[in-house]
């Protein structure tokens, strides 16, 4: 009888504890922020999380942060080893912090939960999290999004400049997600590298993306999720428009797990794509053969080889035009070349032409990196978007600043080391200037200052300042190479905070 007392009282000890070791989650696109553990006991929740980043970098998180699990919140009741208070913590030389944070307690049968630090794009969200050893419920997918449909033809290979249009849908969205899915494609206005356009899905988890890709050609999409990056693909051309559904918390298993249905222009064509990609067998490389008879990823690599050719059509054309085009755009001594296509010469002919207008050397003794933009051409609200088209693909740190301005001044020796430290990334330098300085002091200024320089109208200095929000010197701005602004700091900050800020646009 003792003995039997004994084992029920071990039995009983045992569910007033609940551990899940490395659990699952359904949904973050916060690598950094890795729980290490969950215990559920009858007095509280504890989450271990490890923080880990690079050494050097700061975080915190708010008193305000709570769990959501049915419906209910759960609200913070302390810490260890952390405050919860908004002050920041800074990471030693091993880059890693361990902390727990303790919650009012779950109910001991809980499968799932959410942590919530905010609503807002930098907090700290993770949803879904699970014991690795529990599945998911499937949400099924509706037939519309899984069916055929009609067969259609591809579309004819010429240029239209009629848009093509994207549209996201999604089951299980919750707020606060904050989903961001980027999509790459060819622009034809700058054909030498691939465009990344960024969508973020609203608070019903939906969106659309209207886009004049041109000619039909193949656009990657990718949302960059916990713990594996999904990705799908849609062949689209001008006027057409095609519906992907997302289940954002469907278990991942692999690869590609968010987009479960299409639906649209293509639909079977992208479906079959998609399940290649993931199967990665022979019906990969089927399907990768067909990529050249349209305008794709593949074809741009390779459309030297088209261009230099005598071959005629609308390939031939297309290839030409995104081999001659980057060059005409870099200045090089290129003559236009054939394009039967009279859309897309007149295209081509639209682009030299801004280009030629929009970037003049008419100051003497101007450095190569030097920049003064004509007024006339350019107006102020597009002159921001001028500049950072000719810089597609890098993350960029933009400096407005003044010769007269000492805090300018300083700001650009604190930088130098951080240059130094960064020297091995794609970042691109932009310093950006006004009439209110002299432009003689300007131009022997920028030969000790490493990077590109705009020597602009006070007008055009305006539109700037009345895009990025600020009218002071000094201003920074920080843009990821998608063309997404991270950060805007104005006076001269302090070198970790424009460190962190180019941390974050990688």
């Amino acid at each position: 009888m003792i003995i039997l007392f004994a084992f029920v009282a071990v039995a009983g000890q045992a569910q007033d504890a609940i551990l899940w070791e490395r659990p699952a989650i359904g949904y973050s696109d916060i690598p950094y922020f890795q729980i290490q553990k969950v215990e559920l006991t009858k007095e509280r929740t504890a989450l271990h999380v490890r923080m880990s980043l690079m050494p050097g970098l700061e975080f915190f998180l708010k008193s305000t942060c709570y769990l959501q699990a049915n419906g209910k919140q759960y609200e913070s009741i302390g810490s260890d080893s952390i405050q919860l208070d908004g002050k920041r913590i800074v990471l030693d030389d091993t880059g890693k912090k361990d902390f727990v944070l303790y919650f009012k307690p779950l109910p001991m049968d809980t499968k799932e939960f959410d942590f919530i630090d905010g609503l807002t794009e930098d907090d700290y969200q993770v949803f879904c999290i699970h014991d690795k050893d529990y599945a998911m419920p499937v949400t099924p997918v509706p037939d519309e999004y899984l069916a055929d449909g009609a067969d259609e033809e591809l579309a004819e290979m010429k240029y239209d400049a009629t848009p093509a249009t994207i549209h996201f849908k999604s089951i299980n969205y919750r707020k606060g997600m904050n989903t961001r899915i980027q999509l790459g494609y060819v622009d034809l206005k700058n054909p030498a590298k691939f465009d990344d356009k960024v969508v973020k899905l609203n608070n019903d988890g939906e969106a659309s993306f209207s886009f004049p890709i041109g000619v039909p050609q193949m656009i990657q999409l990718c949302i960059d999720n916990l713990p594996y990056t999904s990705y799908a693909f849609a062949y689209l051309a001008p006027g057409k428009d095609v519906t992907f559904l997302i289940d954002m918390l469907h278990d991942d298993v692999g690869a590609n797990s968010k987009f479960v249905g299409i639906k649209g222009y293509f639909a079977k064509f992208d479906r079959e794509w998609y399940q290649a990609i993931i199967a990665k067998d022979e019906a990969q490389k089927s399907i990768l053969a067909l990529e050249n008879e349209f305008f794709g990823f593949n074809f741009v690599m390779s459309c030297k080889d088209y261009a230099t050719s005598d071959a005629r059509g609308f390939n031939a054309d297309l290839a030409r035009y995104c081999y001659y085009l980057p060059q005409a755009l870099d200045a090089k001594p290129v003559k236009k070349p054939l394009i039967e296509d009279k859309g897309l010469s007149d295209l081509y002919d639209k682009y030299v032409a801004e280009a030629q207008k929009t970037t003049t050397t008419n100051k003497e003794g101007l450095a190569v990196n030097a920049h003064y933009l004509d007024m006339t051409d350019i107006a102020p609200d597009s002159i921001l978007q001028t500049i950072l088209n000719r810089y597609k693909g890098k993350t960029i740190l933009i400096d407005i600043w003044a010769t007269w301005c000492v805090p300018c001044m300083q700001g650009h020796e604190k930088m130098k080391p951080l240059k130094e430290e960064f020297r091995d990334k794609d970042i691109v330098y932009i310093y950006l200037t006004s009439t209110t300085s002299k432009y003689d002091k300007w131009k022997e200024y920028i030969t000790d200052i490493a990077g590109e320089h705009y020597f602009l109208t006070k007008e055009q200095l305006g539109g700037i300042f009345r895009q990025l929000g600020r009218n002071g010197y000094p201003t920074y701005a920080v843009f990821s190479s998608n063309g997404e602004r991270v950060a805007t700091l104005s006076g001269f900050q302090d070198v970790e905070i424009v460190r962190e800020a180019l941390q974050k646009a990688f």
